[in-house]
C-alpha cells in the first residue's frame, strides 16, 4: 500500500507537504501525554506552531486508537455555534437528523475509541468548550487534543505550553552540524531551500542566520516569513532590514507578548515591502473566508483608487511575495490569505474605516452568484453550479451572518433559498434548515413571494430530515400566503411538498392528489423546477399504488423534461421509480438496466441519497431473480452510502422501506440469519472502487489492493480524497489543509483522471476505508 493511503487511514489527518522540524522532546513524550490526560490543549501566541504539533503528535499516537484520529479545523468559523457542525463534517457522519450536532455527536462517539484534534479554538470558545464538554461526558474512551491562544478551561484540561524553536547563544560559535541541533536554525535553512535551492547553513552565513532567528524569537511561522524574503536577499542583507525595521515596532500592542509583537513587527515589514495597491487589496482580501478567485477579487475588491484592470497584477504581486497562496481548484485558480496575514489585513481595513463597505459588497458579490446558480442550477451547468457552491461554502456563510448581523434579514433569506438546491444535493440539510429558520424568523414581514418561496423551501428541507411538524407549519403558512397575494407558483410547490410529506407519512392516496395538483400548477406556469421535482414523485407514489402506466406516463414526462433542459438530477430519479416499478411488477431485467442507468448518474452527481435509494431497489432485483448473496452484499452497500449520508431507508415512508423489508427477509430466509449477516456485512464492508463496481456491473476488484488503491496519487491528493470522503466542499478542503501546509489544495480533476473516474462521488467512497468503526 503506498505512503499516502498509510497515512490517509489514521483519520483525516493531512499529510505533510513539509519536514517538521524540532521539538524532539514534545513528540517523544506524546504517547504518555494523550494517555496520561483526556483532554490535552497546547496554547501559545499566534504562529508558534501549536498546529503543526498537534497534527505531529497526532500522528505518533493515532495506532492507539482503533476508531482513528480526526481533524476538526476552526479557523473559518465565526459563530460558536457552528463548532458542533463543523466535527459532524470533519468526522463525515451525515449532518441531516433533526436532533441536533451535539445530539448526534455524543450517540457517534459514546462507544468508540478515537482522539479528536480541535485546531484554532480561541475565537469560538463558548462552542468549544460546551462540544468538547458534551463529548468527553459521553464517550470514556475519547481523547480530546485542541489547540488555542487560550486554555478552554474545563476541569479536565492538561495544559501545555508550546515555546518557540530554540535559538542558539549569539555568542558561540557553531559548525553548521551543531546549528542544526536547534530547531530555529533548522527550520530556517529547511524552509529556505525549498524556494532558494542549493541553499545552506554554511561557516559564511551560520552566524547571521543565528542573529536572524534571534531577532524573530524562533517563532516558526516569522521565520518562514522570513525565509520567504531569501529568494531575493542574503540572510545579511535580510537581518540589516530586518535590524532596521524591528527598530522602530517594539512598542506593539503592550497587552500582547513580546513575542506576538515581534511576529507583528515581521508582518507590518513584511507590508511595507508591498505598494500601496498591494497593501490595498490585501486589507479588502481579508473580508473573503476560505479564499477566493479572480472574478470575486475584481468585483468585491475594486473600486475607488483600485481598478477593475489592476486587480490580476496586484494579485500576482501578493502572490510572489507569499502574501496569496494560490490554490489550485476544479475550474479556476483560488487564493487564500493565511490567518495572521488575515487579521493584519482586517486590522488596516478597519483603521481605513472600509469594513462595512467592503462587507456590503462581499454580501453582494455572493447573493448574486447564489442567484446565478440558482436559475443556472435546473439545465446544462447543474453540476458545475454545485461544484462552484460547494466550493464559495465559506463565503456564503459570511455574506448570509453579515447580512443578519446588520438587520438585512430579506438579503440573508433571500440568499438561504436561492441556496436550495445545494441543500438537497449538497448533503448539508442541517445547515440549510438552519440558516431558512434563522432569515425566517427575522422577516416576518417582507415581501410574500420572497417569504412564500423561503416557506416552501423549508418545508422541503424539514421533510428530508423527518420532522414532519414544521412541514405543516411552514406550508400552512405558505399557502395562506398565496391565497391572500395570489401567488401560484408558492402555491404549486407548496403542493409538490404537501405530496411529498403525505408519501413520507405513507398515505399514498392523499399524496397522489397532491401530486397531481402540483404537476398540473407546474405545467400551467412552465416551471421546470417545480414540474421536475413533481413529477418524479408522482410516479412513484402511483406506482405504489399500483397505476402502472399513470407511473410510467408520469416519469416519461419528467424524462422528456430533463433532457429538455439538459439536467439529470431529477431524471435519474426517474429512472429510480421505472426501476423500482418494472422491479415490483416482475420485470427483473428491464428493472435492472433503469437501476444502472440511474446508478451512474448519481455517481457524477455525488448524490449521497440518491446512490441508496436506487441500490435498494437494485438489491431487490437480485434477490427477487435468485442471485441472494450478490443482492444482500448490494443492501449492504447500500447501508453503507445511508451512514455517510445520515439517514435511513425508513426515513422515505413506510411504502418504500418495505422495498427493502421485504428482500432483506427474503434473503435471510434462503441464506439464514448467519449467512445473510455475512453477506451484508461484506457488502457494507468494501472498498468504494469495489462497491462502485458492484452497483454498476463492472468488472471487480480486489478488495484489497485493487487498482484504484494503487493509482499514481500524491500524499496531498490522497488526503483530498479523503476530505471529499467526508462530504467536504472545495472550500472546506482548502481551509483545512492551507492552514496545516503552504501548498496548494488537492487537484480533483487529477485524482479523477489517475483513478478513472468521472465523479467526486466515486472519490468519497474510494477513500471511504479511513471511515472510522470499519
Amino acid at each position: 500500500m503506498a505512503k499516502g493511503v498509510a497515512r490517509a487511514r489514521v483519520g483525516n489527518l493531512p499529510a505533510p507537504a513539509t519536514s517538521f522540524v524540532g521539538r524532539r522532546e514534545e513528540l517523544a513524550g506524546a504517547r504518555d501525554l494523550i494517555a496520561g490526560y483526556r483532554l490535552t490543549t497546547l496554547t501559545g501566541p499566534g504562529g508558534v506552531g501549536k498546529t503543526r504539533l498537534a497534527l505531529e503528535i497526532a500522528a505518533v499516537v493515532a495506532p492507539a486508537f482503533p476508531d482513528r484520529v480526526w481533524l476538526v479545523e476552526l479557523a473559518d468559523l465565526r459563530d460558536p455555534g457552528d463548532v458542533a457542525e463543523a466535527l459532524v463534517s470533519a468526522l463525515g457522519i451525515g449532518g441531516s437528523a433533526p436532533t441536533g450536532a451535539l445530539a448526534e455527536l455524543s450517540s457517534y462517539v459514546a462507544s468508540r475509541s478515537m482522539l479528536l484534534v480541535v485546531d484554532n479554538c480561541e475565537h469560538v470558545l463558548p462552542g468549544c468548550q460546551v462540544l468538547v464538554d458534551r463529548l468527553l461526558r459521553a464517550a470514556p474512551d475519547l481523547r480530546v487534543l485542541a489547540t488555542s491562544r487560550q486554555p478552554l478551561g474545563l476541569a479536565a484540561e492538561h495544559l501545555v505550553d508550546v515555546h518557540p524553536l530554540p535559538v542558539p547563544d549569539e555568542t558561540r560559535r557553531l559548525s553548521p552540524d551543531e546549528a542544526r541541533q536547534f530547531g530555529a536554525l533548522a527550520l530556517l535553512e529547511d524552509r529556505t531551500a525549498r524556494i532558494a535551492p542549493g541553499f545552506a547553513l554554511t561557516g559564511g552565513n551560520l552566524a547571521a542566520a543565528a542573529r536572524l532567528c534571534a531577532r524573530l524569537d524562533g517563532v516558526p511561522l516569522a521565520i518562514e516569513l522570513a525565509a520567504a524574503r531569501l529568494r531575493v536577499l542574503s540572510v545579511e542583507q535580510l537581518l540589516t532590514r530586518l535590524d532596521d525595521r524591528f527598530a522602530t515596532l517594539t512598542g506593539g500592542d503592550p497587552t500582547a507578548g513580546e513575542r506576538h509583537r515581534t511576529l507583528r513587527g515581521l508582518v507590518e515589514w513584511s507590508s511595507d515591502l508591498c505598494s500601496a495597491g498591494e497593501r490595498t487589496l490585501w486589507a479588502r482580501a481579508s473580508v473573503f473566508a476560505g479564499g477566493f478567485d479572480l472574478d470575486a477579487a475584481e468585483m468585491v475588491c475594486s473600486g475607488g483608487d483600485l481598478t477593475t484592470e489592476q486587480i490580476l497584477d496586484l494579485v500576482d504581486g501578493l502572490v510572489a511575495k507569499s502574501i496569496l497562496l494560490p490554490e489550485a481548484g476544479t475550474e479556476r485558480v483560488r487564493y487564500r490569505l493565511l490567518e495572521t496575514i488575515a487579521e493584519h489585513g482586517r486590522e488596516r481595513l478597519a483603521a481605513a474605516g472600509d469594513t462595512a463597505r467592503l462587507r456590503d459588497r462581499h454580501a453582494a458579490y455572493y447573493g448574486e452568484l447564489a442567484a446565478q446558480a440558482s436559475a443556472g442550477f435546473w439545465g446544462r451547468d447543474q453540476q458545475r453550479w454545485l461544484v462552484r457552491i460547494r466550493t464559495e461554502h465559506a463565503n456564503l456563510a459570511v455574506a448570509f451572518d453579515d447580512r443578519m448581523s446588520v438587520g438585512a434579514a430579506p438579503d440573508a433569506l433571500r440568499l438561504a433559498t436561492a441556496l436550495r438546491f445545494y441543500w438537497v444535493t449538497g448533503g448539508v440539510l442541517r445547515e440549510g434548515r438552519r440558516w431558512l429558520e434563522r432569515a425566517l424568523d427575522a422577516t416576518a414581514a417582507c415581501d410574500p413571494v420572497l417569504r412564500a418561496e423561503a416557506l416552501w423551501t423549508c418545508a422541503w428541507v424539514a421533510v428530508l430530515q423527518g420532522d414532519y411538524a414544521a412541514v405543516e407549519r411552514r406550508l400552512d403558512e405558505c399557502d395562506a400566503l398565496a391565497d391572500r397575494h395570489g401567488l401560484t407558483t408558492a402555491a404549486a410547490h407548496a403542493a409538490t411538498w404537501r405530496g411529498t410529506l403525505e408519501l413520507f407519512n405513507g398515505d399514498l392516496a392523499r399524496a397522489l392528489a397532491q401530486f397531481e395538483l402540483a404537476a398540473g400548477r407546474h405545467a400551467a406556469a412552465s416551471d421546470a423546477e417545480g414540474a421536475l421535482m413533481t413529477l418524479f414523485q408522482l410516479g412513484v407514489t402511483a406506482s405504489l399504488l399500483g397505476y402502472a402506466e399513470k407511473a410510467r406516463a408520469a416519469c416519461a414526462d419528467a424524462l422528456k423534461l430533463s433532457e429538455s433542459v439538459g439536467e439529470t438530477f431529477a431524471g435519474s430519479y426517474a429512472l429510480w421509480v421505472l426501476g423500482h416499478d418494472a422491479w415490483s411488477s416482475g420485470r427483473l431485467d428491464e428493472a435492472e438496466d433503469y437501476a444502472r442507468r440511474a446508478l451512474r448518474l448519481k455517481y457524477e452527481q455525488f448524490d449521497t441519497i440518491g446512490i441508496p435509494l436506487v441500490a435498494e431497489v437494485l438489491g431487490s432485483v437480485l434477490v427477487s431473480r435468485g442471485d441472494i448473496e450478490h443482492g444482500a452484499r448490494v443492501l449492504g452497500v447500500a447501508t453503507a452510502v445511508w451512514e455517510v449520508a445520515g439517514t435511513r431507508m425508513n426515513a422515505f415512508g413506510p411504502a418504500l422501506a418495505a422495498t427493502h423489508d421485504r428482500s432483506a427477509a427474503r434473503a435471510r430466509e434462503v441464506l439464514g440469519t448467519a449467512a445473510f449477516d455475512a453477506a451484508l456485512e461484506a457488502g457494507r464492508t468494501l472498498t468504494p472502487a469495489a462497491a462502485r463496481a458492484l452497483l454498476l456491473g463492472e468488472s471487480p476488484v480486489d478488495d484489497e489492493e485493487g487498482p484504484d488503491d494503487d493509482a499514481d496519487l500524491s500524499p496531498r491528493e490522497r488526503q483530498v480524497a479523503e476530505l471529499i470522503r467526508q462530504g467536504r466542499s472545495n472550500r472546506e478542503i482548502a481551509a483545512a489543509l492551507v492552514l496545516s501546509t503552504r501548498t496548494v489544495e488537492g487537484h480533483v480533476r487529477r485524482i479523477l483522471a489517475k483513478l478513472g473516474f468521472h465523479s467526486r462521488v466515486e472519490i468519497g467512497l474510494w477513500a471511504r476505508d479511513a471511515r472510522p468503526g470499519t
